[in-house]
């Protein structure tokens, strides 16, 4: 069940990563921006552009309409957050007008979603190399001599479908 679970959340964040790698080439070519503005006046942005996401917080931001909305090429108003320093993509600063931001580059997402996935896949590529040679998936006893246990961990070897990795 476990293994079962750890794929389950491989394959989700497979699925995330690929979502990412979409984002990234989106954001070069069209600049989406999201923004939350809620009764109490303050707002939250999230821009995504030139293969990072701006998350902008606003304090006070008078607005008429509240809740959220999208814009689709969002005008260079919006681009407040490029003055900032970055390093590697990562930056953080103070908009012109006023409100905090963090830039976050999307390879980082990409490589943070990517590394369950190949975790996961590594792990089950071990447990069938050594399954196909003799070996316990498990624990990687010499299983040569033996007919359906494993004498060192227990597990059954008649099958390569194990409880863990």
């Amino acid at each position: 069940m476990r293994r079962w679970l750890g794929v389950f959340f491989a394959l989700v964040s497979l699925a995330l990563c690929v979502a990412c790698v979409w984002v990234t080439l989106r954001s070069y070519r069209v600049k989406d921006k999201w923004e939350y503005v809620s009764a109490n006046d303050w707002s939250w942005y999230t821009i995504s552009k030139q293969g990072r996401v701006d998350l902008l917080y606003t304090a006070h931001a008078p607005h008429d309409d509240y809740g959220w909305t999208y814009i689709r090429g969002a005008p260079a108003a919006t681009g407040g957050t490029d003055y900032g320093a970055r390093f590697l993509g990562f930056g953080t600063g103070v908009a012109p007008a006023g409100g905090r931001f963090v830039n976050v580059p999307y390879w980082f997402l990409i490589l943070l979603t990517a590394l369950w996935p190949l975790y996961v896949a590594r792990a089950e590529l071990r447990r069938w190399r050594r399954f196909g040679s003799g070996l316990c998936g498990v624990c990687g006893y010499d299983l040569r001599a033996t007919a359906d246990r494993c004498p060192e961990c227990g597990t059954s070897i008649a099958s390569p479908r194990l409880e863990s990795v």
